[in-house]
């Protein structure tokens, strides 16, 4: 329950004018809870050589898997994913897709590191879905949404 009031906190800061993800503050306390709760079920999650992640090896990856900066960011854009897909946006091409492609071609994180961090941006993006059932997303959503995707090339 915590996490849907968090990610409608998120709805609404993000809907003030000019506003952009990358500027909105997250409760640090919310971060932690939705990281950890990702972290605590990284088992069955797919890396990508096809190898389904055991709860064995769930087990053994000490948390935090990535930086706090970097899970706070991933958490806003999953968030943003789902405002885009709500409102018929193309979230991978524009959001998603850049994003991971941006995390690999660091060469920093391992395949442990970027599934969690594909996890943290999903399970947002679901959050976020959730929060707008029944709701209809109006121009004006749709526009500021638009703002903070990845223009198109």
């Amino acid at each position: 329950m915590r996490i849907i009031r968090f990610a409608a906190v998120l709805f609404c800061l993000s809907m003030q004018p000019h506003t952009a993800y990358a500027q909105l503050q997250l409760p640090r306390e919310a971060v932690e809870n939705v990281s950890r709760s990702v972290h605590d079920h990284m088992a069955g999650a797919m890396i990508s050589n096809d190898h389904i992640i055991t709860e064995d090896e769930a087990k053994k990856l000490q948390y935090p898997l990535l930086p706090y900066d970097l899970r706070e960011e991933l958490i806003k854009l999953g968030s943003l994913s789902g405002m885009a897909q709500w409102c018929g946006l193309d979230w991978k091409k524009r959001n998603f897709f850049p994003l991971m492609a941006g995390l690999r071609s660091k060469k920093i994180y391992n395949d442990y590191q970027l599934a969690y961090a594909g996890m943290l941006h999903g399970h947002m993006q679901s959050v976020l879905l959730k929060t707008q059932e029944g709701k209809i997303c109006d121009d004006a959503i749709k526009a500021n949404i638009d703002k903070n995707l990845t223009p198109i090339r």
